[in-house]
């Protein structure tokens, strides 16, 4: 705040909502076929889970022929009490609660998980409210004019051009296996 305090200032007023996401290692061969992507929940169905994302259906590099994952997001924007719980109940909860859309959209039960891991992301979500652009435009201004002449040549927060050489190498073509990804000559 001492180096850019109008920076600071607009910054401190953005909002920001807290989150929990429960990743879930499932045994592969009791796991009933999940093949969408996953779901959203609307704050009106009143669960304490907002998210689930079914990683190895997503992503079919994640996981193998012995586990499946599954990731679940809790908590929203103006609404964390979910979030004061231990780490063991946030995910009996979330658990409840995958159990719950899979059972009515698959007819089919969960299995109970072999693992399962929570992170937590205090106040990591900015909320983008009305003005929320023009409200980080003077912290970009600052560190725009920061920068290093040669980092100045591209704008901050643009996309990455990876040449033809960069998607040539194989823990590069692998990370982007299935993205969409415009090459540059």
């Amino acid at each position: 705040a001492g180096t850019a305090p109008e920076a600071a200032a607009d910054l401190a007023g953005v909002r920001t909502a807290s989150m929990a996401v429960v990743m879930f290692a499932f045994p592969a061969a009791t796991m009933p076929p999940l093949e969408r992507s996953g779901f959203l929940v609307p704050p009106v169905d009143g669960r304490a889970v907002k998210a689930a994302t079914f990683s190895s259906s997503k992503w079919p590099h994640v996981g193998d022929d012995d586990v499946v994952y599954v990731r679940a997001s809790l908590g929203r924007a103006g609404d964390d009490a979910v979030l004061e719980h231990g780490d063991a109940a946030l995910a009996r909860l979330a658990l409840q609660d995958l159990r719950a859309a899979v059972r009515q959209d698959r007819g089919a039960e969960l299995p109970d998980p072999v693992e399962f891991v929570v992170q937590r992301w205090d106040h990591g979500l900015p909320q983008y409210d009305v003005g929320h652009l023009e409200r980080i435009a003077v912290g970009h201004k600052v560190r725009e004019s920061r920068r290093e002449p040669a980092e100045r040549r591209r704008p901050a927060g643009s996309r990455v051009r990876l040449d033809h050489a960069a998607l040539a190498e194989p823990g590069v073509a692998k990370f982007l296996e299935g993205q969409a990804v415009r090459k540059v000559i």
